[in-house]
């Protein structure tokens, strides 16, 4: 079985490549699939062939264009994280003098 990622997570240079799935799991202690069904889904072959046409791509960005928004925007057409969108939120609170838990 073979995925597609940026990169593998452990080197300074991203780009988007076709990997062997186990090879790549195999460095973390979990993988964690987030099937977002509170979003329209492509059909697996759409999101294949969408994150297919993306191999090589270099364009990695922590905010805009990370692991999590390739994979969204592959399955969904929005790329979006919601990682992002929570630290956002945090940061956002505590500049109105709030407090936040941090893990």
């Amino acid at each position: 079985m073979s995925g597609l990622s940026w990169g593998s997570g452990k080197s300074s240079s991203s780009q988007v490549r076709s990997d062997n799935y186990a090879s790549v799991a195999k460095q973390y202690d979990s993988v964690t699939v987030d099937n977002m069904p509170r979003m329209r889904r492509y059909s697996p072959e759409r999101v294949v062939q969408n994150a297919e046409a993306r191999i090589g791509e270099t364009k990695y960005n922590l905010v805009t264009d990370n692991c999590e928004t390739f994979a969204r925007e592959n399955e969904t057409g929005r790329g979006q994280s919601d990682q992002v969108a929570n630290v956002v939120a945090k940061v956002a609170k505590v500049m109105e003098g709030g407090s936040v838990r941090i893990l």
